[in-house]
C-alpha cells in the first residue's frame, strides 16, 4: 500500500511538472514580442523587432510541410543571418533616444502624405498599400514609417556639414550622367484607373450584365466626385467580379497607348467606361505635364537632389556600420540553437 501511494505521488508530481513546462513553452510562444534573442547595450531585443520582411519569411517557413526540428533550424539560421540588422535597428532607436529625436504621429502622417502625393494617392491609400502588398498590420506600417523618419532625422543631425553640394560636384555629376539631364522634357499624362474584371470563366449573360451595371454605377459616382480608392472599398470582390485601382504614367511621344481619347482629357476629367479584353476600365487624369525645355537652374536643382540622395544613402550605411561595431551584444539563453547559429555571423564581437 505504501508503495502504491509513493508511486501515485510520483506520477502526480511528474504530471504537474510536465504541465508546468508545457505552460512555459506555450507562454513563450504566445508572447506578442516573440522570443528574446539578444541584448544590445543592456536592452532586450525580441523577434518582433525584426522588420516585417523577416517576420514574413519566418511565417513562410512555418507554413512549409517540414518537421518541427527542421522548421526551427531554418528559422534560427534566418534570424542569425539577419542578426546584424536587428542590432542596427536597436542601436538607431537608442541613438534617437540619446539625441532626443522623436517622431510624432502627425509627422508620420505628413510623411505618408508627401510620399503618397508622388503617385497622386491619399495617405490612407499609401499606408493601405503596405498592408495589402507586404502583409503588414496598421501598427507595422506606423513602425516602418517611424523608423525611416528617425534615421533620416539622425542623418540630418549627425552629418549636417556633409549634406551640401558644391558647384564642382554638381557640374561633374551632370557631365558624367548627361542622359539624366536632357533639356527636353516630353509631355506626360498621369492616370489613375479602376478596372472591373471577371473572376471566373466562362461567364454567363447574367454575369456580363452585372459587371456592366456595376461599371456604370462606379462611373456615375466617379463623375460625381468620389475618389477612386474610396470606390474600390465600396465594391468588395464577389463571386463574379472584382474592382481594383491602378496608376500609370504615359509619355505620348514614345509610349503607345491604345486609348488615345483619354490622353486628350483635361486634368481631373473622368473617361467613359471602356470595354477592353473582357474588363471595364474607367480612367481619370490626375496630372498633366506639357512638353518643355528645362532651364539651367532646373538642371542644377535636379542634380543637387540626386547627389544628396546618394550622399544620404552612403552616410546612413556608414553610420549604421559604426553603430554596429560599437555595440555591446549578448546572445540570449532562451534559444540555445539560435545562439549557436548566431555566433557564426557575429564572431568574436558577440559575448559568449
Amino acid at each position: 500500500m505504501k508503495f502504491q501511494n509513493s508511486l501515485l505521488r510520483s506520477v502526480l508530481l511528474c504530471t504537474v511538472c510536465i504541465a508546468f513546462l508545457s505552460f512555459g513553452v506555450e507562454a513563450a510562444d504566445n508572447n506578442p514580442k516573440g522570443k528574446k534573442l539578444i541584448k544590445v547595450n543592456g536592452e532586450d531585443v525580441y523577434e518582433s523587432d525584426f522588420d516585417v520582411s523577416i517576420r514574413k519569411m519566418i511565417k513562410k517557413i512555418n507554413s512549409k510541410g517540414l518537421s518541427a526540428e527542421e522548421k526551427q533550424k531554418q528559422i534560427n539560421e534566418l534570424r542569425a543571418q539577419n542578426i546584424n540588422e536587428l542590432i542596427q535597428i536597436k542601436r538607431l532607436e537608442q541613438e534617437a533616444k540619446a539625441n532626443n529625436v522623436d517622431v510624432s504621429p502627425e509627422k508620420i502622417n505628413d510623411f505618408a502624405m508627401a510620399k503618397a502625393g508622388e503617385s497622386f494617392m491619399s495617405a490612407e491609400e499609401y499606408k493601405a498599400g503596405f498592408m495589402k502588398n507586404e502583409g503588414m498590420s496598421e501598427q507595422d506600417v506606423e513602425k516602418y514609417l517611424k523608423r525611416i523618419l528617425v534615421r533620416e532625422s539622425l542623418i540630418d543631425l549627425k552629418f549636417k556639414d556633409k549634406l551640401v553640394v558644391t558647384d564642382e560636384e554638381r557640374n561633374a555629376y551632370i557631365q558624367k550622367k548627361p542622359r539624366l539631364f536632357k533639356k527636353h522634357v516630353p509631355e506626360s499624362v498621369s492616370l489613375e484607373y479602376i478596372e472591373v474584371q471577371f473572376v471566373k470563366y466562362p461567364v454567363s449573360d447574367e454575369d456580363i450584365a452585372q459587371v456592366k451595371a456595376v461599371s456604370n454605377e462606379i462611373h456615375n459616382k466617379a463623375k460625381g466626385g468620389d475618389g477612386f480608392y474610396e470606390l474600390t472599398k465600396q465594391y468588395p470582390q464577389t463571386a463574379v467580379y472584382r474592382v481594383r485601382k491602378g496608376f500609370t504614367k504615359v509619355l505620348p511621344e514614345s509610349s503607345p497607348f491604345p486609348f488615345t481619347d483619354v490622353l486628350s482629357m483635361d486634368k481631373g476629367q473622368v473617361s467613359d467606361v471602356i470595354e477592353s479584353q473582357g474588363k471595364s476600365i474607367i480612367f481619370k487624369v490626375v496630372n498633366r505635364v506639357s512638353s518643355h525645355e528645362m532651364t539651367d537652374e532646373e538642371i542644377r536643382e535636379k542634380a543637387s537632389r540626386l547627389i544628396l540622395k546618394r550622399k544620404r544613402r552612403y552616410l546612413l550605411q556608414r553610420y549604421k556600420m559604426s553603430l554596429l561595431n560599437s555595440a555591446s551584444v549578448e546572445l540570449s539563453d532562451e534559444d540555445v540553437e539560435f545562439k549557436k547559429a548566431a555566433r557564426k555571423y557575429r564572431g568574436d564581437s558577440t559575448q559568449p
